[in-house]
């Protein structure tokens, strides 16, 4: 049982949160249980997981979320494996919160050059309603920034996804390409800009960040088929752009 990514879970300890800080031991192997030598307490190894109190095999949870996440109907898993209903229902949901976490624990708390960010959004039709799913990816790691999901396309959503590209970007050039909706030029306008600290009261004044490109790549459609694309250059230097495309994916558009 590997304990070196175990941390104690007592928030009143001062070594709450510390990854291999060396306090973490094996209490028992049967019941999968560690314990923190500075306070003594004892947790489970799956504490904050998916799998933490649950009855079924993890091999079991593991395929199910594995599935339901690459589309399969929730239907046809009840039907395999003889399961309830609203135990995959609280798989599914628990599975996506835990998810969600990590993602917030590992890219939204950790600034990273981005160099160059493409963003895009997604209409998707569910049963009475449509729905749109705005997405962010930073070119030259994949890297997933995050998505927000909205009943309308529209400058809320579009800054939620701004707000999330931000707190995973370091104060660097960046070139941020997205589509022709009006939005996008107004968001990152809107949200990338930092306060201007001077020591005297009130709020401090906002001042963009230096050097963001913001390129579009607008569609040109004729009978609903894509006859054509126009790039535009809506803000930044075309040399800078240049060097952000070299750098994050060697030079390609």
């Amino acid at each position: 049982m590997d304990t070196t990514n175990q941390f104690c879970p007592n928030e009143d300890r001062p070594d709450y949160g510390r990854v291999g800080a060396g306090n973490i031991g094996v209490h028992s192997l049967k019941e999968k249980r560690c314990i923190c030598h500075t306070c003594g307490r004892t947790f489970a190894i799956a504490r904050g997981t998916p799998l933490y109190r649950r009855r079924l095999d993890h091999e079991l949870i593991g395929w199910v979320i594995s599935l339901l996440a690459n589309g399969c109907p929730k239907q046809a898993i009840v039907a395999t494996w003889n399961l309830d209903p609203r135990t995959v229902d609280d798989l599914w949901e628990s599975s996506g919160e835990h998810s969600q976490q990590v993602h917030e624990a590992t890219v939204a708390q950790n600034r990273m050059d981005l160099q160059q960010v493409q963003m895009d959004e997604i209409r998707h039709k569910v049963q009475g309603a449509v729905i749109w799913v705005a997405m962010a990816l930073a070119v030259p790691t994949r890297l997933w920034l995050g998505a927000v999901v909205s009943l309308h396309r529209d400058k809320t959503l579009i800054v939620t996804l701004m707000e999330k590209v931000k707190a995973a970007a370091l104060c660097r050039p960046l070139l941020l390409c997205f589509d022709g909706l009006s939005s996008y030029l107004s968001a990152c306008r809107q949200v990338f800009r930092s306060p201007l600290r001077t020591g005297k009261p009130g709020r401090p004044r906002l001042i963009p960040w230096p050097d963001i490109c913001l390129g579009q790549v607008v569609k040109q459609y004729a009978k609903c088929r894509v006859v054509g694309v126009e790039r535009r250059l809506v803000q930044g230097s075309q040399a800078l752009v240049d060097c952000l495309l070299t750098l994050s994916q060697r030079g390609g558009c």
